[in-house]
C-alpha cells in the first residue's frame, strides 16, 4: 500500500506504452485488458479488499499472459539498454558518495547548490529504475551532459580543474556513454578515464 501511488502510475504508463504498439492484431483487446486491471484495482480499494481478490482476477482473466505478450511486443519495437541490478546499485552508491563530496567541497555555492540538485535528481531515477528503467535515466543524466557544455563556459579556471567538479563531470559522460552502447556495463571500471578520452571527442 504505501507503493499505491507508484504503482497505479505504472498502470497508467502501461496504458500509454500499449497505445503506442504498432502492428499488433486486435490491439484493442489488448488495450481493453490493461485498462479493465486499471479499473479494478480503482473499484476495489486496496485498504479493503484482500489480496487474494486481487490474484483471483490476474488468473482467471489470464492478466499476465497479455501483459508478457505486450512486453515483449512493445520492448521489441522500442528497443533500450537495460543496466543490470548489481550496477544500478553500485551507481546509486557511487553518486551518494559524489554528492558527500560535493557537500564538503569548497566549490561555490552557486556551483555547489547545481551539482547537489543534479546529483539529488540522478540518485531519485536510479531508485526508480526498476520501475523508470532507461528512458528517465538516460534523459536526467543528457540533460546534465548537455547543461555542463554550456555551464563550463562561466566557470572559472580553478572550478574546472577542482577534483570533486571533474569527477561530477566523468561520471555523467560515462553515463551518458553506457547508456546508448548496449556493452558498455563497465561504468565504474571506466571512470578514471574518461576525463582524459571521451571528454575532448565530446
Amino acid at each position: 500500500p504505501e507503493n499505491l501511488v507508484d504503482f497505479y502510475d505504472l498502470l497508467k504508463r502501461a496504458e500509454k506504452e500499449a497505445i503506442k504498439i504498432k502492428n499488433l492484431s486486435r490491439i484493442d483487446r489488448y488495450l481493453r485488458v490493461v485498462k479493465e486491471l486499471h479499473s479494478f484495482y480503482i473499484i476495489n480499494h486496496l485498504w479493503n479488499t484482500k489480496w487474494i481478490t486481487f490474484i483471483n482476477y490476474i488468473n482467471n482473466k489470464n492478466i499476465l499472459i497479455t501483459l508478457d505478450a505486450l512486453a515483449n511486443t512493445f520492448s521489441s519495437q522500442n528497443p533500450q539498454v537495460l543496466l543490470p541490478k548489481e550496477l544500478i546499485e553500485n551507481l546509486e552508491s557511487e553518486f551518494n558518495l559524489l554528492l558527500n563530496q560535493v557537500l564538503e567541497s569548497d566549490l561555490p555555492d552557486k556551483l555547489k547548490k547545481y551539482l547537489i540538485f543534479r546529483l539529488e535528481d540522478i540518485i531519485g531515477e536510479l531508485n526508480k529504475y526498476c520501475i523508470d528503467t532507461t528512458a528517465k535515466l538516460e534523459t536526467a543524466t543528457k540533460s546534465v551532459v548537455g547543461d555542463l557544455v554550456i555551464k563550463e563556459i562561466t566557470l572559472t579556471k580553478e572550478d574546472k580543474q577542482n577534483k570533486v567538479y571533474k569527477k561530477f563531470k566523468a561520471w555523467y559522460f560515462t553515463l551518458a556513454v553506457s547508456l546508448t552502447t548496449p556493452n558498455a556495463y563497465d561504468i565504474i571500471g571506466t571512470v578514471p578515464d574518461i576525463y582524459d578520452f571521451w571528454i575532448p571527442t565530446f
